[in-house]
């Protein structure tokens, strides 16, 4: 049984959401584990825990000052010692099978790394649902967004020490990761939840959302090259409106279009990603961004299009999890 380690860092995290995501490692079903607890600044933090647990899987480490993120992750993956790395966040819950089945999906599929979907709790409950899965879907999806969930992903050692995190992201970082990954490896998604994904308002997402923007276009901008070769501002715009960033209005649908339609033509000139795939995928979100936003089209070229790309049962899909 091969051993996989988990990576977690911690900065001032309620000691109620602490507990219980370390918990939830310890208490997996997939025994050969270690769980590698970056506490990054806080030396309150690191003696709580020193105190509170005597399990030998736990390493703590920890950062005289506060590192970020990025940093904590890499120290994390530096110090560990299994042949699978797996993310988990300080504040979530992983269900006691999640290790186990998500190391059986990586294998059986022939993955470098993968996520899953998880159950949202805390300000918000649900189902956050992965509806791209395949490899090929992914690589297109990462053009624009971060199509895995991060505390969720699980993958080879190898993968790590090739690619890094990012110090200069202190946000965003799993985006632009998966980004320098994508099409250098395969990345998919298990369908199941097997995380319990924790919604409040001192998440970065919401603290920090102006600098989120900001580096997501850093990001999306390096993406725009990887079409045609070089950066083209047109490709750029189309991905940065598909990234949901900017919101589509009456006004801009058009615009938003046509610039669906030349990264298109473009990628059918360069022939970087499967045709009928990168349609379907960019009007079907297209389609997302004109329900979310309520926006009536009195000519219905556009929505055309978005039909023209889906089979039935895929279009009810998409409706039933949009409306």
């Amino acid at each position: 049984m091969d051993k996989v380690s988990v990576i977690m860092s911690t900065y001032n995290t309620p000691k109620s959401y602490l507990r219980s995501a370390i918990d939830s490692i310890l208490s997996q079903t997939y025994k050969n584990l270690e769980l590698i607890v970056v506490c990054d600044g806080s030396k309150e933090e690191y003696n709580y825990l020193k105190s509170e647990y005597k399990d030998d899987r736990i390493k703590l480490i920890l950062n005289e000052e506060n590192k970020g993120l990025p940093y904590s992750l890499n120290l994390g993956i530096e110090k560990s010692t299994g042949k699978y790395i797996a993310r988990m966040d300080s504040d979530d819950i992983s269900l006691t099978n999640r290790i186990s089945e998500e190391l059986e999906f990586l294998r059986r599929s022939d993955l470098d790394l993968c996520g899953t979907s998880a159950l949202l709790i805390g300000n918000t409950r649900g189902k956050k649902k992965l509806l791209f899965n395949s490899p090929e879907e992914i690589e297109v999806q990462l053009l624009f967004r971060a199509t895995l969930i991060h505390p969720t992903i699980i993958g080879k050692r190898c993968l790590f020490e090739r690619y890094k995190y990012d110090n200069d992201f202190t946000c965003s970082q799993d985006f632009e990761l998966w980004s320098r990954m994508s099409g250098n490896c395969r990345i998919g998604n298990c369908d199941k939840c097997l995380l319990e994904y924790r919604v409040h308002k001192k998440q970065a997402s919401f603290e920090k959302s102006q600098i989120q923007r900001e580096l997501s276009r850093r990001i999306i901008e390096k993406n725009s090259s990887k079409i045609t070769g070089k950066y083209d501002e047109k490709i750029c715009k189309c991905l940065w409106f598909l990234s949901g960033r900017e919101k589509i209005t009456k006004k801009n649908y058009k615009e938003f279009s046509r610039m669906i339609d030349y990264t298109l033509e473009k990628n059918h000139e360069f022939c970087k990603y499967d045709d009928k795939l990168i349609k379907k995928i960019f009007y079907n979100r297209f389609f997302e961004q004109i329900i979310k936003n309520r926006i009536y089209i009195g000519n219905l070229t556009c929505f055309g299009k978005v039909l023209h790309s889906y089979n039935v049962s895929d279009l009810f899909h998409e409706l039933i999890n949009l409306v």
